[in-house]
C-alpha cells in the first residue's frame, strides 16, 4: 500500500471533528517517528525519505498539525494559508486536514536550514574573494551561493541556476554557516606539500611574460628551469597548464587599407550571393615555379616496389602560372606563361574572354598587384564593360579563394 492509499484509509473512518481519536494520533505518529530514528541509525536514507513522506501524507500528521494551529491562534504567520479554514467551523478544518499539503500546514520536510546573515564587511568580503583568488571558470559562482541564501532562494533554485548538484550548495552553505569567510578557502589536501609555491610561479610566469632570456631570443624550458632554479619537469607542467609557448611565433599582418570594410563585403557577397547571369572567377599568379626534370628516366611502379626517382635534378629555368577558379562550379582555367608581367595577364585575360559565352558577365577577384592596373589592362577593360574587377584590400589576399 503506497503513501496516497495509506493517508486515504486513515481518514475514510472520520468524517467529523469531534470523531478524531487523538490519543490514537499520537500513537501512530510517535510510533513513525519512532520508524525514522531507527531507520536514521541503520543508514538507511531511501526508508528514511518514504517514512518522512508516509509521516507528512498521513491522516495523524495532519490531524495534530492542524490542532496546533489551532492552539497558537494566529501567532505564527508561516501558516498564514490554513489559519482561515482552521479557526473556522469543523467541517473547515477537516476540508483542510483532507486536502491542504503538508507544507501548509506548518509540518516540516527534510532538515531545517540554519539562518545565514552577512555583515557589511562580508558581503565585501565575499564579493571580491573569488574574482581574486578563484579561476575563472569558477569565478563568481560560491558568492552567488551566499548572496542568494540571504536573499532566500531554496538550495533547489539555486543548483538549477549554477547547474550544481543540491548537495554541492548545501556544502557551500555549511561551510560559510561554520566558518565564515574562512570556510570559503579549499581545505588541505592529502599527500606530499607543494614543492612550487604560488610566488614561485608567479614569478616564472612573468620572467616569461616581460623578459628575453640571458642567452638567445625566446625561453625553452630548461633554460627558464635554470633561471628560476626549477625542475625542467615543473616549468614544463606551468607551462602547459596556462598554455605558454614562448619557442614558437606566430606572423600576422594587419591591412591599412581605408575601405577595407567595403571591400571584403564586395568580395564575400560575390562568393555567397554571385550575381545571376554572370561568372565569378578568383584569378592570381603563381611566379617562380621550378621547371625540373630528373636526369635519368623515373622507374614505373611495381607489384611490390614503389615508383623511383633519381635523388638529382636538371634546371630548366622558371615559369608563372596562371589560373582562375570558377567559384560555383569548382573549375580551374589554367595558363603558363614564360613571365610575369601586364602583357602576360592581359593575354589571361583574352583567353577567360574567349572561353566564357558572351552573354555572360565577367567578375574578377583579383589582388592589388601592380600587373592587375597597368594603363593597358584598364583601357582593355573599359571597351569591354561586361568584365568586372573586384580588389581584395591590401595585406588580404587570403581573401582570394584560388590561393586557399
Amino acid at each position: 500500500m503506497n503513501v496516497e492509499n495509506i493517508a486515504c484509509a486513515s481518514s475514510a473512518a472520520v468524517e467529523h471533528w469531534d470523531q478524531i481519536d487523538w490519543k490514537r494520533c499520537e500513537r501512530q505518529v510517535a510510533r513513525l517517528q519512532a520508524r525514522v530514528v531507527k531507520a536514521s541509525q541503520m543508514g538507511r536514507r531511501s526508508k528514511v525519505k518514504a517514512l518522512q513522506r508516509l509521516f507528512t501524507c498521513s491522516f495523524s500528521g495532519k490531524a495534530l498539525a492542524v490542532a496546533r494551529v489551532t492552539e497558537s491562534k494566529g501567532k505564527r504567520p508561516s501558516f498564514s494559508r490554513c489559519e482561515a479554514v482552521a479557526f473556522s467551523v469543523a467541517s473547515h478544518k477537516m476540508h483542510c486536514i483532507i486536502n491542504e499539503p503538508a507544507v501548509a500546514l506548518g509540518m516540516a520536510i527534510g532538515r531545517p536550514l540554519r539562518a545565514l546573515k552577512l555583515s557589511a564587511d562580508e558581503t565585501i568580503a565575499v564579493g571580491q574573494f573569488c574574482l581574486l583568488t578563484q579561476p575563472a571558470a569558477f569565478s563568481g559562482r560560491p558568492r552567488s551561493v551566499e548572496f542568494w541564501t540571504v536573499e532566500g532562494v531554496p538550495n533547489q533554485e539555486i543548483g538549477s541556476r549554477l547547474n550544481w548538484s543540491n548537495p554541492t550548495v548545501g556544502e557551500w552553505r555549511q561551510r560559510f554557516v561554520e566558518h565564515r569567510i574562512a570556510g570559503l578557502y579549499d581545505e588541505l589536501r592529502p599527500g606530499r606539500p607543494r614543492s612550487v609555491s604560488d610566488e614561485q610561479v608567479a614569478v616564472l610566469l612573468r620572467r616569461t611574460l616581460k623578459q628575453k632570456p640571458p642567452v638567445g631570443t625566446h625561453w625553452t624550458v630548461r633554460m627558464a628551469a635554470e633561471t628560476n632554479r626549477l625542475s625542467k619537469s615543473s616549468v614544463h607542467r606551468v607551462f602547459q597548464l596556462f598554455a605558454l609557448q614562448p619557442h614558437r611565433s606566430k606572423s600576422f599582418k594587419l591591412s591599412t587599407d581605408p575601405f577595407f570594410v567595403e571591400k571584403v563585403r564586395d568580395v564575400v557577397g560575390l562568393y555567397l550571393n554571385p550575381p545571376d547571369h554572370a561568372l565569378v572567377l578568383s584569378v592570381d599568379e603563381k611566379s617562380q615555379i621550378q621547371a625540373l626534370n630528373r636526369t635519368q628516366p623515373v622507374l614505373p611502379m611495381g607489384l611490390g616496389f614503389v615508383e623511383g626517382v633519381t635523388h638529382d635534378y636538371v634546371r630548366n629555368g622558371t615559369t608563372p602560372l596562371f589560373a582562375g577558379l570558377d567559384i560555383a562550379s569548382g573549375t580551374v582555367l589554367t595558363d603558363c606563361k614564360p613571365r610575369h608581367r601586364h602583357q602576360e595577364f592581359l593575354g589571361f585575360l583574352k583567353r577567360i574572354d574567349e572561353a566564357v559565352p558572351t552573354e555572360l558577365d565577367v567578375h574578377l577577384i583579383v589582388d592589388n598587384y601592380a600587373t592587375h592596373k597597368h594603363a593597358k589592362v584598364r583601357t582593355w577593360l573599359a571597351s569591354r564593360p561586361h568584365f568586372h574587377l573586384h580588389f581584395t584590400p591590401t595585406y588580404s589576399s587570403w581573401l582570394n579563394q584560388v590561393e586557399r
